[in-house]
């Protein structure tokens, strides 16, 4: 990511981790790579890591050969905490972001009347406008993220 050199992310995550304080219009990312490069493009004293959040249970399916799938919810293990964790420092890393802080969720500090739907609408749009390909993030469509979850924050 061009803005924030790879030496001075773990400095930047760990401003972020710091600042759990800050009264405000606080709102809920998704729990994965998107709602963490988010949290990343806010940047310190807009984002923090979700605190006491109960976390979703896992949904399993089991396929069996000529019959219907089976689905029920398990409740979710450190197991599977390390995995959306691996999967989010993946996204990250497929971003520019190598030092990534050991959160899965993570909430953003909007302005007053701002909802967690409208940030969604304007990345979703900004992104949109980035010519699509299959395969890793490319740079334009993290600068797309970056610049939608900036002037949302500091309009």
């Amino acid at each position: 990511m061009s803005s924030t050199p790879a030496s001075r992310q773990p400095e930047r995550w760990q401003a972020m981790v710091d600042d759990p304080g800050r009264p405000g219009n606080w709102v809920a990312l998704p729990e994965n790579g998107l709602g963490a490069l988010m949290a990343f493009a806010a940047g310190p004293g807009y984002a923090r890591p979700r605190s006491g959040v109960v976390p979703r249970p896992v949904r399993v399916t089991l396929e069996r050969p000529g019959r219907p799938p089976i689905s029920w919810e398990e409740e979710r293990t450190p197991e599977d905490d390390a995995v959306i964790l691996e999967s989010i420092v993946s996204y990250l890393a497929e971003a520019g972001i190598t030092a990534a802080a050991p959160v899965t969720a993570w909430e953003i500090l909007l302005p007053e009347g701002v909802t967690g739907a409208d940030l969604e609408r304007r990345t979703g749009a900004a992104m949109a406008e980035v010519p699509v390909r299959r395969g890793p993030l490319t740079q334009a469509e993290v600068d797309a993220v970056v610049h939608a979850v900036q002037d949302v924050v500091s309009p």
